[in-house]
């Protein structure tokens, strides 16, 4: 269990690091200045979480969290009244596909030799399963049908609860 539980630790640690790169934050950042609705806020921080997920799903939970905020942050600048418990929300949707990508347990378990099931199935290559046109059109429908359905989740104006600016500190230059 240690060792798991040191791997699962590295994992997150190691996609923290990469999600404040100064090159994936000012990307963040960049994107998240594209929605001019507060439907496309949304919708876009679904798609950069699943993205991110479809790397590994550390750096999608680490990505979804840095642009939810960013996105919320622009659009309080904007005046847009976003939900941001939603946000947060569409911050995790990248770990419905999380599995269908790099980091997926079970095709990569499938792919390594040695594995409990090799007797019945052998080795099957991540070309055989992540690869395939039936996968990425699993992941294209995935992402397509929570990046519609996410915003239509947006409670009525008295439900929105946006974020104060000043209660939300930008990350420090280093």
């Amino acid at each position: 269990l240690l060792s798991f539980m040191s791997q699962i630790a590295i994992t997150l640690l190691t996609a923290h690091a990469l999600a404040h790169t100064d090159a994936v934050s000012s990307g963040l950042q960049r994107l998240a200045r594209i929605p001019r609705s507060v439907t496309g806020c949304y919708s876009l921080v679904v798609v950069i979480s699943c993205l991110a997920s479809l790397m590994a799903w550390s750096f999608g939970l680490v990505a979804g969290a840095l642009i939810a905020r960013a996105v919320a942050q622009e659009s309080a600048l904007r005046g847009l009244r976003v939900h941001y418990p939603l946000l947060v929300a569409a911050a995790y949707c990248g770990l419905a596909v999380w599995h269908m990508g790099y980091s997926g347990s079970a095709p990569l378990m499938v792919a390594t030799p040695g594995h409990a099931m090799e007797s019945l199935t052998g080795i099957v290559p991540v070309s055989d399963t992540l690869l395939t046109h039936w996968n990425l059109l699993a992941i294209a429908a995935t992402i397509t049908v929570l990046a519609v359905v996410c915003p239509l989740l947006h409670p009525a104006d008295s439900g929105v609860h946006g974020i104060d600016n000043k209660a939300i500190s930008k990350p420090a230059a280093e």
